[in-house]
């Protein structure tokens, strides 16, 4: 209902008014009551100055006062007011509003109540025509001016009163109500009255840093000084110090907040002082996280409260600190502060990347104080460069190779290592493979300068370690240079390398003939009886020095020849077979004193100790054996080193003609573009090598000419007078460019045609001289075995034969005669190996054997000792067997060697290998006879020939027998060609025998030119025979193949390695005969 609504409206407005009425009544009320027990209190304290405790529970006291009178006159009004504690009744606003309004009566109560009832008993309608009545005349009253705020008089007289006195005390004595109202607030100070003294305080200041102590010093001034001073904190009472003259002194100790205290003097007390702790900056705790950079491959650190540190250069350092009391914090060097960072947990953090020494300190600051730590140092480890050491070895046979081993290192890392190389327009460099992280490390590495031009070359290495901060460091190695020399250079370290081996060689000639010597004046003593024991001791002792000094000598002429073979074979270009011969001479240069010979003088050296004169003598005369083999062959080495060195020397000037044909066919194409300049100087340094080279062929020609048996090489002495003539032509620059540039070019060829020259005339003679050895080895080997048959025949004669037979004066003479056999062949063999270095050391002892054995046979026989002489005999034939295999072996050398030189280049009397014997047979056959002619004019001026001339005769002689042989054996000559060769044969047998008996006469050279005509004439036949043959052959039909060359060498090998054996005329036992049909069947697949 609408009356209801305004019923509830006018209620609620009236009651809040009434209740607002109460609140303000209170809060005026309240404020009456403090100020009234204010001045109250004031006045008491100020009559009477009560003490702390006192003024304690009265401050308390007005406090509870206060906050219960706040409670009862505002809090519950309040409470009231919005209903939270029972409220004022409607009969209360009603008794109100009556008091107010005269007319009212009780209408406004009668309203409230008919209303309630009207609620809790569901009302009639006569209910409600009298409510709603009764609102009507209610409405007709202004029932909000009943609660209109009205101050009661007493409390507006109260208000007056308090107001004036308030405004009075202000006014008049302010200090009053301040006073009082200090004293009651710290209530736990002293206060008193005023004194006939005063306390005069003489601290310039009232704070203290936290922690510290303060002095408080105080002077009385005015009369009437109390006997006693004392400092009063927290109502506790500390006596002063006196220090004269009415001052006193009192120390705090250890200030950590701040402080309050008076001064009390007998009953009297001071205001109250306040003693400021001011807070200082401390360092709690900090810690130093020490990041090395990632190079150095070393873990993370963190120090706590530690700031000295030795770091990596480059590290990354984080400083965390925990402080108290600051603000800000500092890390500071030298003029150098950088504030550090404030975390979300209150630490200061800073991160600085360390590059140098560093001294440091933290710096902590609030609005107080600033204060400085202690001062630290981070020492920086610097990358130090890194380190390298090289060692080189140089490769002992390949000259141009180097061998390196390196030690590298570094603090934390190696980036990388290379090898440079600089020199002669070339500029490279490799890198070397290392382990980064291994540290110190070692590497080896190895280099060739095989194939570079001539020229001096620097090489080194170089490191650098793993600083990227830097830009990785590098460091340099020992700078080495190697010089590759030229063709002159070489060419002179030869002459002088064979010069120095020669003249050891003679040098250990002497050394061994001194020996000899020794031994002869030793032995020569012995005999007459006159050898002391003193002498006996010397002569040993020089023997022995001697000996030594031989053997190092020997050492000394192995170890050089090495070296200088070494040198020709890296800077030279050695052919395949020349690089053989090398070898075996270098094989004959290693084995000179023998093992034997070794033994045999420490079995002297033994012997002395103990001498025997029998053993002595058969001592000494095995190592006479050997020292005159010895000297043998240091004769035969300087020979062999002889030929070696022209025959490298004809090579090496063969491959630097061809060089400079190159270098002046560059220079006519400089002619052709232009160039002056440069033209010019290369043209000077042309010529100037051109006739290096000419001057190199004179030198080699003059050694040429000393061999025992010279090389047929052709000078090019016209060739090179053109070539000289055409560089003056160059020189004097009269003729235009393009005919400059033809002349380069026509010079170009000629030394081109001047290197073809000296190298088909060297093959050539070379071929011829092969090819003779060929023979002389076919001779030798036939009648060593001659000598083992024979040997072996005699043998078969004396079974049986007593001491007292007859015969055996016949069996001596013919044992004679088999010495002297076996002493023409040795002598045979030794001009031989003269010239042939495939005679190696095994042939030359088993050639010493064979002559020690027959001439023990032979004593053993003389001295009546048959079955010593019969065993002898056996192993002089074993000897013989054995130097003939091994003679075998060394002409399957020479034919392999002659197998490789340039077959079917028609530079030899057997071009492509397999051509007829017959012209080369006429030349020697001519040599032969001019051999015969100085023999018998020797023989008519009363000279009887060496052994050694007619062995080499003999040899010969026998040479040509064997190619006759062979070609009638072959076959397919044609009746002219062998008849005219048998014919020959039958002349030569004649001749042989004179040869043997020595009886060369007038007659000897006539059957010498008949034979000469005899050959002419199959040669010419043979010739005639070839045409018609290949006249016959135009029409037919060849079989292809598909590799012609491999073809023409598998054939000339069966043709050189089967026929030359299988058709010669060897005589062989049965044990070798069944080895080579053995051989022969493996071969042929049988």
């Amino acid at each position: 209902m609408k009356e209801w609504k305004e019923i509830d409206i006018l209620y609620n407005a009236l009651r809040r008014l009434y209740y607002r009425n109460k609140i303000l009544l209170g809060v005026i009320r309240l404020v009456l009551v403090v100020v009234g027990l204010s001045f109250l209190l004031i006045g008491l304290q100020q009559l009477y100055y009560f003490g702390s405790d006192a003024r304690t529970v009265l401050f308390y006291f007005f406090i509870f006062v206060v906050i219960s009178l706040f409670v009862f006159f505002v809090g519950l009004p309040f409470f009231k007011l919005f209903d939270w504690l029972p409220g004022v009744t409607p009969t209360e606003i009603s008794n109100v509003l009556k008091t107010r309004f005269f007319g009212l009566e009780d209408r406004f109560q009668n309203m409230m109540e008919l209303k309630s009832v009207y609620e809790q008993n569901n009302g009639n309608d006569l209910v409600i025509a009298s409510i709603k009545q009764k609102l009507e005349v209610v409405q007709k009253y202004p029932l909000k001016e009943a609660f209109r705020f009205r101050l009661p008089q007493m409390e507006k007289w109260s208000l007056t009163m308090a107001a004036a006195l308030f405004l009075s005390f202000s006014l008049f004595r302010p200090g009053f109500l301040i006073k009082g109202y200090h004293q009651y607030v710290h209530y736990n100070q002293e206060f008193s009255p005023a004194a006939d003294f005063s306390f005069v305080l003489l601290n310039d200041s009232l704070s203290v840093k936290k922690g510290h102590s303060y002095k408080i010093r105080v002077r009385l001034q005015g009369s009437n000084f109390p006997a006693h001073l004392n400092v009063v904190m927290n109502g506790n009472q500390f006596a002063m110090q006196p220090v004269g003259d009415g001052s006193y002194n009192y120390t705090i100790g250890n200030v950590y907040h701040d402080l309050q205290f008076q001064l009390n003097g007998g009953p009297y007390y001071s205001g109250v002082y306040g003693i400021k702790c001011l807070a200082v900056p401390v360092i709690r705790s900090f810690t130093v996280n020490v990041i090395p950079p990632k190079y150095t491959s070393m873990a993370s650190r963190t120090l706590e409260n530690q700031g000295d540190a030795e770091i990596p250069a480059g590290s990354k350092v984080k400083w965390t600190l925990n402080a108290v009391d600051a603000d800000s914090v500092f890390v500071c060097s030298g003029s150098h502060a950088e504030q550090m960072v404030r975390q979300d947990d209150g630490s200061f953090r800073l991160d600085s990347t360390i590059l140098g020494n560093t001294e440091y300190f933290f710096r902590v600051k609030n609005v107080n104080f600033t204060d400085d730590g202690l001062v630290y140092n981070l020492k920086v480890l610097k990358d130090e460069y890194p380190s390298i050491a090289v060692k080189q070895v140089q490769d002992s046979v390949n000259l141009t190779a180097y061998y390196f081993h390196g030690r590298i290192s570094d603090d934390y890392g190696i980036n990388n290592v290379k090898f440079h190389v600089v020199g002669n327009e070339l500029d490279s460099t490799s890198n070397v493979s290392v382990h980064p992280n291994q540290n110190p490390q070692d590497f080896f590495y190895g280099y060739s300068f095989k194939g570079l031009k001539p020229g001096v070359y620097q090489y080194w290495f170089t490191v650098a370690d793993n600083d990227k901060l830097h830009h990785f460091k590098k460091k340099q190695s020992e700078v080495f240079t190697f010089r590759f020399p030229g063709f002159h250079e070489v060419e002179a370290e030869n002459k002088k390398g064979y010069q120095r081996l020669e003249d050891k060689l003679n040098e250990g000639k002497e050394a061994a003939r001194k020996i000899q010597q020794d031994f002869g004046k030793m032995r020569n003593k012995m005999l007459s009886g006159q050898l002391t024991d003193w002498e006996k001791k010397q002569i040993s002792e020089g023997i022995r020095q001697q000996n030594s000094q031989l053997h190092q000598l020997m050492d000394n002429v192995s170890k050089e020849n090495r070296e200088l073979n070494n040198l020709s074979k890296n800077f030279s270009q050695l052919s395949p077979a020349l690089l053989e011969k090398q070898k075996q001479v270098e094989q004959l240069m290693d084995q000179l004193y023998s093992d034997d010979l070794k033994k045999l003088f420490d079995e002297l050296n033994t012997l002395m100790n103990q001498f025997d004169q029998k053993k002595f003598n058969e001592l000494t005369k095995d190592i006479n054996y050997r020292l005159d083999d010895l000297s043998k062959q240091l004769d035969r080495n300087i020979a062999l080193l002889k030929k070696m060195q022209v025959e490298k020397s004809i090579h090496d000037i063969e491959n630097n003609l061809q060089e400079l044909a190159k270098q002046q066919k560059t220079l006519s194409d400089l002619m052709k573009k232009g160039g002056r300049s440069k033209e010019d100087s290369l043209l000077a340094k042309q010529d100037e090598d051109i006739k290096a080279a000419f001057s190199a062929i004179d030198s080699v020609m003059k050694q040429n000419g000393e061999l025992e048996k010279p090389y047929s090489i052709n000078k090019s002495g016209s060739l090179r007078k053109e070539i000289n003539d055409d560089m003056q032509s160059l020189s004097e620059k009269k003729e235009s460019r393009n005919k400059r540039s033809d002349t380069s070019d026509r010079i170009s060829h000629s030394l081109k045609k001047v290197a073809e020259n000296l190298n088909k005339s060297m093959l050539s003679s070379q071929m011829e001289i092969d090819w003779e050895q060929v023979r002389r080895i076919q001779y030798l080997a036939d009648n060593i075995l001659t000598y083992s048959f024979q040997q072996e025949n005699l043998m078969e004669e004396m079974k049986g034969v007593s001491a007292l037979d007859p015969a055996l004066t016949g069996y001596l003479d013919k044992q004679k005669n088999l010495v002297q056999f076996e002493e023409q062949l040795r002598d045979t063999l030794y001009l031989l190996s003269k010239q042939a270095p495939q005679i190696n050391m095994q042939i030359g002892k088993e050639s010493l054997n064979w002559k020690y054995y027959t001439d023990k046979a032979l004593s053993g026989l003389e001295e009546s000792q048959y079955q010593k002489g019969r065993i002898n005999q056996q192993f002089s034939m074993t000897s013989a067997n054995n130097l003939a295999l091994y003679l075998s072996e060394a002409l399957q050398q020479i034919m392999d060697m002659m197998k490789n030189a340039q077959p079917g280049d028609g530079t030899c009397n057997r071009p492509g290998g397999k051509s007829s014997s017959i012209p080369s047979l006429a030349e020697l056959q001519k040599k032969l006879k001019q051999q015969m002619q100085g023999m018998l004019d020797d023989l008519k001026s009363g000279q009887n020939p060496g052994n050694e001339q007619i062995g080499e005769m003999l040899m010969q002689q026998e040479m040509i027998e064997q190619a006759i042989r062979e070609q009638v054996l072959k076959g397919n000559l044609g009746p002219d060609v062998e008849k005219q060769l048998k014919e020959a044969q039958r002349l030569l047998n004649q001749n042989r025998n004179d040869l043997v008996s020595k009886n060369v006469t007038q007659q000897t050279v006539k059957r010498q030119n008949l034979i000469f005509e005899h050959l002419l004439d199959a040669k010419n036949a043979k010739m005639q025979r070839n045409s018609d043959n290949e006249r016959e052959s135009e029409t037919a039909k060849n079989q292809l193949v598909s590799h012609p060359q491999e073809f023409f060498e598998k054939e000339a090998k069966k043709e050189d390695e089967l026929d030359i054996i299988s058709r010669s005329s060897w005589r062989m036992n049965y044990f070798y005969r069944e080895k080579f049909n053995s051989y022969l069947k493996n071969i042929n697949g049988r």
